[in-house]
């Protein structure tokens, strides 16, 4: 692959020239998933349905035979694709952000998930370069979010685990109970694998501590954000605002003894003990983790216990679970 600077104000993509601003600017990334030699960028296009198509067809020209869109997205961001070299395999990766450097930070971490540590030295990348409005993803395979809608609020229907901010950067990962204390006492951001297992991370995902979530990188997938408590008031709200019987709706029916009325399937992840780095609480609670300070030594958070309980009861060196919710 040659490396692309596609802000380059002579160069030209589908007609669309980047030296004239558009109302909407849309671009994409299509791939074959068999071999990721094979791709096709579009950008600066007129609506996501002319990006996506412009994309697959660019990916089709270089011989891909299954070419899919990965990627697209519309306003002020940037995609970067990277693979490793030829002799290596044809493993790849992509990241997006609202700039270059941001979203290769995430392709590279992307491309070391698949290829066992190898390095992808080859990248492309492209930008939408006139549009100022707010970067929106529009898909993104890498990040599939499984959501529930309720009442006006959109939530993650699972726990967070990411290991890495929005940007790219390495969420500090404690280890153990000792490491948690230790780290901790440093007030800077750190996360954990429910009960240190890596098989139970998917299902499960993560605790984070006050510092991760109030982190401007920011944590959730872009166009959600962690929750402030007033949000989570605003959820018991919908719900009725019986603290019983919101908690019974929110809970897993398989994992816990909820109803899980809409799909929010709240597990019983417990939370992790600021005091000794213990993971405590498992099986009956679970504590959710916010934005939102209360004074310099407690936090609001969302405790899921019998009932639902919304304000200043945490910990900043705690961990918590974490729900994003949609912008």
């Amino acid at each position: 692959m040659k490396i692309l600077n596609i802000l380059t104000s002579t160069f030209i993509l589908a007609g669309f020239s980047s030296t004239h601003a558009q109302a909407g600017e849309f671009a994409a990334l299509a791939i074959d998933k068999n071999n990721g030699f094979y791709y096709g960028w579009s950008y600066n296009h007129p609506s996501s349905i002319v990006a996506e198509k412009y994309a697959k067809d660019e990916c089709m020209k270089k011989n891909g035979k299954n070419c899919t869109v990965v990627l697209s997205w519309s306003g002020n961001g940037c995609g970067v694709y990277r693979t490793v070299e030829g002799n290596v395999g044809t493993s790849y990766g992509w990241g997006i952000a609202t700039t270059q450097a941001e979203a290769d930070k995430i392709a590279i971490q992307n491309v070391l998930k698949r290829s066992n540590g190898k390095i992808a030295s080859n990248y492309v990348w492209a930008c939408n370069s006139n549009d100022k409005n707010k970067l929106k993803i529009i898909k993104n395979d890498d990040f599939n979010v499984k959501t529930v809608k309720i009442g006006s609020q959109v939530w993650m229907a699972e726990n967070l685990s990411v290991s890495h901010f929005r940007n790219g950067d390495v969420i500090p990962l404690a280890k153990s109970d000792n490491e948690w204390v230790t780290l901790a006492k440093e007030r800077k951001p750190l996360s954990r694998i429910f009960e240190d297992n890596s098989n139970k991370e998917k299902q499960y995902g993560r605790h984070y501590n006050w510092y991760v979530a109030n982190d401007p990188r920011g944590i959730c997938p872009i166009g959600f954000h962690v929750p402030k408590s007033s949000e989570w008031k605003i959820l018991s709200k919908t719900l009725g605002n019986n603290p019983d019987v919101v908690a019974t709706k929110l809970k897993s029916k398989t994992e816990w003894s909820g109803t899980d009325d809409y799909g929010f399937n709240a597990l019983p992840t417990g939370y992790i003990y600021y005091w000794d780095g213990e993971l405590r609480g498992t099986k009956y609670s679970a504590k959710f983790g916010t934005s939102s300070s209360y004074n310099s030594s407690y936090i609001d958070i969302a405790h899921l216990q019998d009932d639902l309980k919304i304000g200043a009861m945490g910990k900043y060196t705690e961990g918590y679970s974490i729900r994003c919710i949609k912008d």
